[in-house]
């Protein structure tokens, strides 16, 4: 499955620590955007070492993500 710029993710528990390295760095030729939740960030001490292209977003904000795509695919 390709990603494209009307793609969104949405990192979560341990996969914020993945906002730290490629693809998410901007390096990367895909351009979907990014998000991080702030909870799990907090929590692993993230927040001040994340790539600018990752945007922050608290419980509230991700419920409305989730809502704006239509087709959601989780890996809990």
């Amino acid at each position: 499955m390709a990603l494209s710029s009307d793609d969104a993710i949405i990192l979560i528990e341990d996969g914020v620590i993945a906002a730290l390295q490629s693809p998410f760095n901007g390096q990367s030729e895909i351009s979907p955007s990014v998000f991080a939740l702030k909870a799990d960030l907090l929590a692993r001490g993230l927040t001040e070492r994340l790539s600018n292209t990752v945007t922050i977003v608290d419980d509230a904000e991700f419920v409305e993500l989730c809502c704006k795509y239509s087709k959601t695919i989780s890996w809990f």
